[in-house]
């Protein structure tokens, strides 16, 4: 448990060896059980900090019955449908059963999401620098580096060296970080950009986020844009290739002009996938294209937190969330030609109090190469 991306980092935002408990009850102080050799570093200022020797369940079983709540119930890390809220692992699970026996144990999934969710004012700073800081690199790349003859892996090593120059963290892994697609090979959502080169006539896609921020706060963004390579003469993309821009761009901004608190994103996501699927371009097998409208942002790419998604299995409870307000969310929506490649255009979105702010400068038009 030594990464940010891990659950309890966020909690406390250092990193441990030992078994850990972080326990918050409805009111009073929460509690951290912890290694005698992870104690010193653990936030007094915040919890109560309890470190064992010997026993893990020894020690966490008297603070338990301590905070017991009169319903007997207890929220844990474990979901079916979040990865990210899924970290209690299965071991420790079995370890737990016998002391755990007397209580309703409850997924966390909503309070959770809720929590992890909600962006503060220090976060959307560091996330609105972050934004700032990608749109500035990829308008370098598009002025530097972006012709004809160069390859994927020439664009987003380039990007990667202006982010490394900037003391930038990746908002994903590294290697793939920026997506940079060519034609066809957008048509895989999360290619990783190889030698590919830029032919005119061509679709390039390229999907870039960052971090910004100290580490365990830093915050990231998550924006796609597209450009057209022109062939000799041309002045414009293709009529088809414009079609497929216009229809991107009106799903996309249908779907934000919805975002406020206590909208259902799946609601969201509808609203937006119809138009992709009116269009006449749905992806095989489903209406309208093959993920989410969007997901939650913050300390991660794919952050704990509300996001727009279709009623499908794979997203389980998280396409019944609601969104709240401090809420950042991603807008985009997809269409794919199976001869041209993909399309997307991605917005970073703040849930305000009484509708949504678009963090970053938005692409109303096709950018030319």
């Amino acid at each position: 448990m030594n990464h940010p991306e891990n659950m309890l980092y966020n909690l406390f935002g250092t990193s441990v060896v030992g078994s850990t408990a972080v326990l918050i009850p409805r009111s009073g102080q929460p509690a951290i059980i912890g290694a005698s050799y992870d104690e010193g570093n653990l936030p007094a200022q915040v919890y109560e900090v309890i470190g064992y020797k010997t026993s893990f369940l020894d020690a966490l079983s008297p603070v338990l019955r301590r905070m017991e709540p009169a319903s007997r119930e207890i929220v844990m890390n474990f979901s079916q449908d979040e990865a990210g809220i899924d970290t209690l692992g299965h071991g420790l699970w079995v370890n737990l059963g016998e002391l755990l026996s007397r209580y309703k144990i409850l997924p966390g999934d909503d309070v959770i999401s809720s929590a992890f969710g909600r962006r503060t004012e220090q976060d959307l700073q560091y996330m609105r620098r972050a934004i700032k800081e990608g749109q500035e690199i990829l308008q370098m790349a598009l002025s530097n580096i972006i012709r004809e003859g160069v390859t994927e892996t020439q664009i987003a090593e380039y990007m990667r060296g202006e982010a490394r120059a900037r003391g930038l963290g990746f908002a994903w892994a590294e290697d793939m970080d920026p997506i940079v697609s060519v034609g066809k090979n957008s048509l895989y959502s999360h290619h990783r950009p190889d030698d590919t080169k830029i032919k005119s006539g061509e679709v390039l896609f390229i999907d870039f986020g960052v971090s910004y921020g100290p580490p365990g706060e830093a915050q990231c963004s998550d924006i796609q844009n597209m450009s057209y390579v022109r062939k000799p003469g041309e002045s414009h993309a293709p009529a088809e290739i414009q079609r497929l821009f216009q229809v991107a761009l009106e799903a996309k901004n249908t779907g934000i002009v919805m975002i406020a608190p206590g909208v259902r994103g799946t609601d969201v996501d509808a609203a937006a996938r119809e138009i992709v699927h009116a269009s006449g371009y749905s992806a095989p097998d489903v209406e309208g294209y093959d993920h989410g409208f969007g997901h939650s942002l913050g300390r991660t790419s794919h952050e704990i937190g509300p996001g727009a998604f279709p009623p499908w299995s794979r997203y389980g409870r998280m396409a019944e969330a609601v969104f709240e307000q401090g809420n950042v969310v991603t807008a985009e929506p997809s269409v794919a030609h199976p001869e041209i490649g993909k399309v997307a255009l991605e917005d970073d979105v703040l849930v305000t109090e009484d509708g949504h702010e678009v963090l970053n400068r938005q692409q109303t038009e096709i950018w030319y190469v």
